[in-house]
């Protein structure tokens, strides 16, 4: 007969640590021993400390890896002290979904829990901050928060296990599906993308290069050229029609009259 867990206070600080080791080596204890209400005051303070783990080890990690940071260094300190509230706020979001799919499979627990079990989970965000955003280290993650999610179906919520497989299973086979068709339609629009620029010249049609200019050597204008010679062709024609408005107003001196002899 197995023993029952005691419950512990998963998100006090003296268990902080502990909490970010049995993710990994014992998820099944650490659900067990969770503590299903309580508030939310030390969840969101859990959540917040991992996130700011998370967010300085990123931030390290942005000086070391060549990779060329959009904003320079204060960006990366601006979004250091930005990402950590905004990941605490989606948490209330993923976790009204996750309230949603766990009552869909039978749970009658309170949303509080389901905002401790995403809480209990963010230490996995130290895990994507030092792996990086790769695709495949991505998915690989993201298979174990999944798994993750099905172990808390099972020992929190008292799901069954096989409904809770099945579910969490075909739930991430979904999104791993959505990613891939993401990734090709980028790459397919990527490459017409990058085909047009070849071919950019206005009017042109499609696949074709833009035609060349009389008196050239044959060589197709490129758009900068194609762009200077449309703007000296509009200031030409706007000078023509600023000649022909300045004709059209000066007055027309009529002849003279001969003297009429007496």
């Amino acid at each position: 007969m197995e023993t029952e867990t005691p419950v512990l206070d998963s998100f006090s600080l003296s268990n902080f640590l502990r909490g970010g080791v049995d993710i990994f080596r014992s998820p099944k204890g650490m659900f067990r021993a969770m503590s299903k209400d309580g508030g939310f005051g030390k969840p969101i303070l859990y959540a917040f400390l991992w996130q700011y783990v998370a967010a300085a080890l990123a931030l390290i990690l942005s000086f070391l890896r060549p990779i060329p940071a959009p904003f320079g260094v204060w960006g990366n300190v601006f979004i250091f002290f930005l990402i950590p509230p905004m990941m605490v706020a989606v948490g209330f979001v993923v976790s009204a979904i996750l309230f949603l799919i766990w009552h869909l499979l039978g749970s009658s627990l309170k949303y509080q829990t389901a905002f401790r079990v995403w809480a209990l989970l963010c230490p996995l965000a130290v895990v994507s901050a030092v792996l990086g955003g790769g695709p495949v280290l991505s998915a690989l993650v993201m298979g174990f928060y999944f798994f993750l999610l099905a172990m808390a179906s099972i020992h929190v919520h008292g799901v069954p296990a096989a409904r809770a497989w099945t579910v969490w299973g075909l739930l991430f086979s979904l999104l791993v599906l959505l990613m891939v068709v993401s990734r090709v339609i980028e790459a397919q629009r990527g490459r017409l993308q990058s085909g047009r620029g070849r071919f950019s010249a206005p009017g042109a049609p499609a696949m074709l290069p833009p035609p060349a200019v009389p008196g050239t050597s044959g060589q197709p204008m490129t758009r900068a050229e194609l762009q200077k010679k449309m703007e000296e062709e509009m200031a030409k024609a706007k000078a023509d029609s600023e000649r022909r408005k300045k004709e059209s107003e000066s007055p027309i001196l009529a002849p003279k009259k001969a003297p009429v002899r007496r």
